[in-house]
Order: structure tokens, then sequence, then C-alpha cells
């Protein structure tokens, strides 16, 4: 694998990464074993060329090792991680008994200056990925909706009750101001804090694997 690859490719609107060992698309990230890695950017040295199931398994498993089952579980992965389909294939064809070819000419990260489709009418760059997969993760968007419900339904109820005691506007003022200054206080909170057994605790951004 050349330098430059090592940086990531596209490959139409899926981006892989394969240091990482993923690829992004609409449907999410998907994880890729190394060797399928492997397997993936050996074809993507030279797209649109016939690949011989010998040349894989020589540069990806060594000479003498690896297995032509092996090379067939990569290939499966890689067709999974791509939405791809053996009968009808879109990224990786298969040449019955010589070998694989890349149907699509991948694009180096590196060298791109577009943004990353992803499936989105107007594409997601790459560090826009990480920041929505962050705010997802730490439960901003969540926590957006439910102040937005609780703080409008407080307003309701707050414009309801005052207006049976008869208090005097300025009340109902100052519920909706307290309503509005929550809400960035809430979203501070959520990125910053989560719970575990119970209690708040510092989020530091490592999660163990479940």
């Amino acid at each position: 694998m050349t330098s430059d690859l090592l940086h990531g490719i596209y490959l139409g609107d899926l981006l892989v990464e394969p240091v990482k060992g993923q690829v992004t698309g609409r449907a999410g990230v998907v994880h890729l074993a190394p060797k399928a890695v492997e397997v993936l950017f050996c074809l993507a040295n030279t797209p649109g060329d016939l690949v011989t199931r010998e040349d894989l398994l020589e540069k990806v498993w060594g000479a003498g090792h690896g297995s032509q089952g092996a090379l067939g579980h990569a290939v499966s992965e890689i067709r999974h991680a791509l939405d791809d389909h053996r009968d009808n294939p879109r990224y990786v064809q298969t040449l019955p008994k010589r070998g694989y070819r890349l149907l699509i000419t991948p694009e180096i990260v590196s060298d791109s200056t577009s943004s990353v489709v992803l499936g989105a009418e107007h594409g997601a760059r790459v560090s826009d990925i990480g920041f929505i997969e962050n705010l997802q993760r730490r439960g901003v968007l969540e926590t957006t909706v439910a102040c937005l419900i609780v703080g409008w339904l407080l307003i309701q109820i707050a414009d309801i009750v005052l207006d049976q005691l008869h208090l005097p506007g300025w009340v109902g003022t100052f519920v909706t101001v307290l309503v509005i200054a929550g809400f960035p206080i809430a979203l501070v909170l959520s990125w910053y804090l989560e719970f575990r057994d119970g209690r708040a605790v510092l989020d530091d951004g490592r999660h163990e694997a479940a």
C-alpha cells in the first residue's frame, strides 16, 4: 500500500480509511478487518486492472501463506462494507478462477478538493462527520430536542397558571428568560457530563467496547 493511500480514499460516496479500518457511508460506519483492508487497497493500486488471486495472496498474506478461502472471506467482508453484490458489482468484480478487479477509480483523500458526499445532498466534510458523531455519542442532539419540548411546555403552562393567579406580567417574562438561559447550559452539561452508575461524571471521550 502506497503512503498516499494510507490517508484514505473515496470510492464514490464512500470514505475508506485504512488506518482506522473502516468505511463511512450513507448507512454509517462499517469496520473492516486488516486483511480485508489490504486486499481492497491492493485492488485500489491498479483500478480497472485484473489482480490475480495468486498476487493477492502473496501481497497480503505472504508467499506460501494464506488460502483461497481466506481470500474469499476477505472479499466478502469488502463487499459487505461497500454494500456491493457479486452478481451486480459496482465496486469489486470477480473474474472466475482468475482474480478480482476494482471497477471504480479511487480518489485519494489528500488530493481531494471536494466534500465527501456520503449520501447527503450537499455532502459533508470528514471533520464534520466526526463532530456529528461526537454530538450523537455525547447525547447533545437528544438534549436539544428534550430542551425544546420541555421549554415550550413550561412556557405554555406558566402562561395558563399565571393568568389564573392574576400575577404580574413580568413573572411570565422571567419564566421565559429562565427557560432560554437554561438551554445553552443544558447543552454544555450534556457535552461534558455523562451518567454512570447514577452519578454525573466528566465525559473523557473514552468508552469501552460493548
